[in-house]
């Protein structure tokens, strides 16, 4: 999926959640709703960003 694919699609479940909530649409629904996608998007870049970081194999010890 292309980012602004799922910009869009980050608005339209941050617009229907905010229709849900409120029970109707208010002017700034659209605004708020790409607001919110816009930092979806920013979490996600920041996310991969982050990653696991490597672990070194214990060794064993030799039990002589």
């Amino acid at each position: 999926m292309k980012d602004e694919d799922m910009r869009d699609f980050f608005a339209a479940l941050a617009m229907l959640g905010g229709v849900i909530r409120h029970g109707a649409i208010h002017k700034f629904v659209a605004n708020d709703a790409y607001a919110m996608a816009d930092e979806m998007m920013l979490a996600r870049v920041r996310e991969e960003e982050v990653g696991i970081t490597a672990v070194k194999p214990k060794r064993k010890r030799d039990t002589e």
